[in-house]
């Protein structure tokens, strides 16, 4: 089953430059993601309807790289990720209706890279792209596979605020 949505949310964090050119730190960001997904599943003397929901999604993550020019900021990432997942089922097995539900905060981890450009002394404009693996949630289904593979690409853009700039721009 493939999801797809929309993100959007909010990050703090911070970054120290200890010397020359090598930036790390960390950040959390908490972030609404609209993931809906749902499936029919058809066998002898049984049929299966499933919907899959996942609202949120939160990342703590550290994060290292270089200077790759006096404002441009190469950076790999990677951390604890934590989301919620509902599902809910409808099993109908010789005539027998079974409905089934689960809503549940799943931990996983995350991995990813970006590329923040620093436009103003305070501000700067950041692309990334993570990759989240929340394991596997159990699927009741009897009459399909038993478990649902909880993982996602993120690709996003987003603006930061600085309260300190960094040394070198």
């Amino acid at each position: 089953m493939n999801a797809f949505g929309s993100t959007g949310g909010g990050q703090v964090g911070c970054n120290w430059q200890p010397w020359s050119s090598f930036v790390w730190g960390g950040e959390a960001d908490l972030q609404y993601t609209g993931l809906d997904s749902s499936r029919d599943v058809f066998a002898p003397d049984a049929s299966a309807h499933q919907d899959f929901r996942s609202r949120w999604l939160a990342t703590f993550r550290g994060r290292a790289g270089w200077l790759a020019a006096p404002n441009m900021y190469l950076y790999a990432t990677g951390g604890l990720a934590l989301a919620n997942v509902n599902t809910a089922s409808s099993v109908n097995f010789n005539g027998t209706i079974n409905n089934l539900s689960d809503s549940t905060t799943h931990a996983g981890w995350t991995v990813g890279a970006g590329l923040e450009w620093m436009f103003t002394p305070q501000w700067s404009a950041k692309v990334e792209y993570l990759y989240v693996d929340l394991g596997h949630a159990s699927n009741p289904l009897p009459i399909s596979n038993n478990e649902l593979s909880l993982t996602e690409n993120i690709f996003r853009v987003g603006i930061n605020y600085h309260f300190y700039p960094w040394r070198n721009y």
